[in-house]
């Protein structure tokens, strides 16, 4: 399974901030969210500039380039095992019923120690020796507090270790990304939406209240953000992560969200040049297109992986489309297999060469549009989803400003579709 995200961000310095009614909202108390003037003088490298002067998003000139830090602020099963492996057996799969399984004062423990070392401030000076110049940081709507007396998330905690982020962000001149990653009720059922089955937003008994109260949460998110001290460093706001306009209702989500999805689950069947030359002229020319029909569009996830193998990428105690266990009707037996498929050190040279060409091609088709965001910056144990990873065994260069002349060559370059 391959998906790649397009997801609407918000440039915040286009937005007026909202009158607050202190007190009023529930949300990070005043004083979480005391704001000191900083410096913005730093620039993460020649290529892009100064966190004081504008990146010119609309233009695309200057293309972004990052990763998001996922499985930090909002747990992920496929990011990091090790911290549901344990509880597996009494029926954790999300944050949810880990909170839940735990209780709030043991889950705050766990997740303070999960998010004193996920990141930490040598993670930004990877990114920036790498020569990437964005993070996205994928964020809970339990974040902010203001939680209903059902929802056994921690509250107001992973906050404080965005902030810190943020100030490590701005010391070495990286933007940051902000995005809603989980909303109230779940926006599509999945484990990162923080519960895992059924959607309680828009749709549901609760629907139309949790869509309300993800809007106030946004509110909060972008008043906060667009203010002068933060305006530099975080520029950008995701909106919302994945809502499942397949299951919701188009109509229901267009209302409430725009979102450019592409998904393509036969590129798993292709080989691996039909893989190479379908991103470069497909993906290229949907780039293009969106870009000039919609505005500009960028990538916020993908990665090398041309299979479903990674432990609990489709939840936990669920199977791979790879290897014919997943439990849907497309899925059935096949001779392929995941033994090896998450160990690094045993791919082949051929094996790697091709994953350097993935990359790349992947790099090429969307800078033509305005950039992206690799998922994830690391994993736990599943190398192809690790930029990280990527870097330590070769097929993701040491510096992504410097990878050479276009994969793409110019006569598969993608063509701009006829209008």
């Amino acid at each position: 399974m391959i998906v790649i995200a397009v997801a609407i961000a918000l440039p915040l310095a286009l937005y007026k901030p909202w009158p607050t009614n202190k007190g009023s909202s529930g949300l990070i108390p005043e004083e979480a969210t005391t704001i000191t003037p900083s410096d913005n003088s730093a620039q993460v490298n020649l290529f892009t500039p100064p966190l004081n002067q504008p990146f010119d998003y609309a233009s695309g000139k200057v293309k972004i380039r990052g990763v998001n830090l996922g499985g930090w602020l909002v747990l992920e099963p496929f990011i990091t095992p090790s911290i549901f492996e344990p509880y597996v057996s009494s029926g954790v799969v999300d944050e949810w019923t880990l909170c839940a399984h735990l209780g709030r004062e043991a889950s705050k423990t766990l997740l303070e120690k999960h998010y004193a070392s996920w990141v930490t401030e040598d993670t930004f000076v990877q990114i920036k020796n790498l020569g990437l110049n964005h993070v996205r940081i994928p964020i809970g709507h339990w974040a902010m507090g203001y939680l209903t007396e059902d929802e056994p998330y921690v509250p107001d905690i992973a906050w404080k270790y965005l902030l810190r982020a943020i100030e490590w962000a701005r010391k070495y001149g990286i933007r940051v990304m902000i995005e809603l990653h989980a909303a109230p009720g779940s926006q599509n059922g999945w484990n990162h939406s923080g519960r895992l089955g059924q959607i309680n937003w828009i749709n549901g008994t609760m629907g139309t209240r949790n869509a309300q109260r993800t809007i106030l949460y946004l509110q909060y998110m972008a008043n906060f953000f667009s203010n002068p001290s933060y305006i530099h460093v975080s520029p950008l706001m995701g909106l919302l992560n994945e809502p499942a306009a397949f299951a919701i209702g188009p109509e229901n989500v267009k209302r409430w969200y725009q979102q450019f999805l592409v998904f393509n689950s036969n590129l798993i069947a292709m080989n691996q040049s039909a893989q190479i030359k379908f991103v470069c002229e497909q993906w290229g020319a949907d780039s293009i297109r969106s870009t000039r029909t919609f505005g500009p569009t960028m990538v916020g996830e993908f990665s090398v992986a041309v299979n479903d193998c990674a432990q609990y990428l489709n939840g936990i105690g669920t199977g791979s489309r790879w290897e014919g266990t997943f439990p849907d009707k497309k899925s059935g037996p096949t001779n392929k297999t995941c033994a090896n498929e998450n160990d690094a050190s045993s791919y082949s040279v051929e094996y790697k060469t091709f994953l350097a060409r993935f990359f790349n091609a992947q790099l090429d088709a969307f800078e033509q549009g305005v950039g992206w965001f690799y998922w994830n910056f690391k994993t736990e144990n599943n190398p192809l989803w690790s930029y990280f990873d990527g870097v330590e065994y070769g097929w993701i260069p040491k510096d992504v400003n410097d990878r050479g002349p276009s994969f793409c060559t110019l006569r598969n370059r993608p063509q701009a579709p006829k209008s």
